[in-house]
């Protein structure tokens, strides 16, 4: 009885997903087509841009017609690579002039070092024909270098925001997955660009072509543009304690500015629980704990005595980045026992 309930379940799921592609496809007569251009930029993130790229043949083959065509530029018309090693051939290079509604840069690694004026140029000459112009993952640092994003709200992969804050204040950072301003479209990188693409699909044909577009890529929850682009610290770190998540919660968000001590004050944490490590709270400056290229396989405790091994758990989290900072990096141990330690105010 159970298998046959199973399998008429099975049936009756197969027939509603043959139905509502059948609705998609006879939902949409003839419309006009938009174009959307991909600017690939040397080193681009390949998954941010399939991200983007894919659900548009998503949408015409399950609408059963041309919605979007696309077409490919490049800084140079040459074979240009992803950080992956992956090349792909442009149909031009930014010396051609191709029309279209929306043009999308894409770009990964350290965006900040793209200075191609004749790119810039090129985009900018698309802004004045009113096209509608867009970033993914590093590519609204391209945008910005540009001056195409002064006035607007953007947003870009959480790695660059930092820097990027600091190099356009003009620029109304959000750290967001995406975000749509106008003639301005930006977004984080990763997968989040299908969220960005499912979300313009919806704004131009309607929620049950987008909806269809999710279902296909098996992306049974889509996120608005102002979630978070990182996963909680909770999860990341796999710790549960509330006061060291607000703690650990602070310096993430100051690690270019890293709080002063005068405004900690005492607050029970965690300090190391072995026998032979020093007694004093796991405070250690950027210096003492980590030492870039060093070859240090684990921390040394602020006070110089020897590592402890119960700090190593936390050790390979701490990005070559973080070490490079100035000021007070917390290192919480394995072992806990209560004692008083400097947090936020």
């Amino acid at each position: 009885m159970a298998d046959m309930l199973a399998l008429f379940l099975r049936r009756l799921l197969t027939f509603h997903a043959a139905y509502l592609t059948f609705c998609v496809m006879t939902a949409y007569p003839k419309r006009d087509t938009k174009t959307v251009g991909f600017l690939l930029v040397p080193g681009f993130a390949l998954m941010s841009y399939a991200a983007a790229m894919e659900p548009l043949r998503a949408a015409n083959l399950l609408s059963g017609t041309t919605l979007y065509r696309w077409w490919h530029a490049a800084p140079r018309p040459e074979p240009v690579t992803a950080s992956n090693g992956v090349a792909i051939i442009p149909d031009c290079g930014t010396g051609t002039d191709r029309k279209a509604d929306m043009v999308f840069v894409c770009a990964g690694g350290n965006p900040a070092t793209f200075a191609d004026k004749p790119t810039f140029a090129w985009l900018r000459r698309l802004a004045r024909r009113g096209t509608v112009l867009g970033g993914i993952s590093g590519g609204p640092y391209i945008l910005a270098r540009a001056g195409l994003l002064d006035e607007r709200r953007a947003t870009l992969h959480w790695e660059h925001l930092p820097a990027f804050r600091e190099a356009f204040p003009d620029v109304g950072v959000v750290p967001s997955l995406f975000e749509i301003d106008g003639n301005r479209i930006t977004c984080s990188g990763g997968i989040s660009a299908l969220d960005m693409m499912v979300a313009l699909i919806e704004r131009d044909h309607g929620r049950q072509l987008a909806a269809a577009v999710g279902d296909w890529f098996l992306h049974t929850h889509i996120r608005e543009g102002y979630g978070p682009q990182r996963m909680d610290l909770r999860y990341r770190l796999g710790i549960a304690d509330e006061k060291l998540l607000g703690v650990l919660g602070a310096m993430e968000m100051s690690l270019e500015t890293p709080l002063p001590r005068a405004s900690w004050r005492a607050r029970p944490a965690f300090r190391c629980g072995s026998s032979n490590a020093c007694s004093m709270p796991m405070w250690a400056t950027a210096s003492t704990s980590i030492t870039a290229g060093s070859g240090s396989s684990a921390p040394v405790s602020s006070c110089g005595k020897p590592r402890c091994r119960s700090l190593t758990w936390l050790w390979p989290r701490v990005s070559p980045r973080q070490a490079s900072l100035p000021g007070p990096i917390l290192v919480p141990s394995a072992s806990h026992r209560a004692a008083p330690v400097l947090a936020p105010k």
